[in-house]
């Protein structure tokens, strides 16, 4: 992995949240293969606040939903609310939020990180609640992470 390849979300007091796809779950499996089993992505994030820093793998979005994703930024990036404000996945363990009521210059979103992508370390964690990461993106800074989704795309396509 590229420090070049990672959508790097930044936040309040110098925070980031590291988003990257490391592979398929199953590289190696046949063309018999269940739809979902062979389509399941490996999702990495890595947090960096001043709680401390955090990393996490986890198998939880499929290769349409990478799309699906895609799909989404792209619309905020051409100034328009999404379909749905909220984009969630089959896994619960990551989903993004548009804050906005209407885009004219910059996106406010909220990440949140659940289950097995829930940092566990970071001081400030709330042990109950999902992690939120809270974001504001130029329509640039949106753009740039389009064509960071559509390369993993091209890397990982379904199959």
């Amino acid at each position: 992995m590229k420090n070049s390849d990672l959508i790097i979300f930044k936040g309040h007091n110098n925070n980031t949240l590291s988003f990257f796809i490391k592979g398929y779950e199953y590289p190696d499996c046949d063309k018999d293969t269940d739809k979902y089993d062979k389509n399941w992505l490996n999702v990495w994030v890595k947090v960096k606040s001043s709680g401390g820093e955090y990393e996490a793998q986890d198998p939880s979005m499929l290769t349409w939903e990478l799309k699906e994703l895609l799909d989404w930024f792209v619309s905020i990036s051409n100034g328009r609310i999404p379909k749905y404000k909220t984009m969630r996945f089959i896994e619960p363990t990551i989903y993004f939020e548009l804050q906005n009521e209407n885009i004219k210059e910059e996106a406010n979103i909220n990440i949140y990180l659940c289950c097995e992508l829930k940092p566990k370390d970071i001081i400030g964690a709330d042990k109950e609640d999902d992690y939120v990461f809270a974001t504001r993106l130029s329509l640039n800074e949106v753009n740039g992470i389009v064509n960071k989704i559509k390369k993993l795309i091209d890397k990982y396509p379904k199959r």
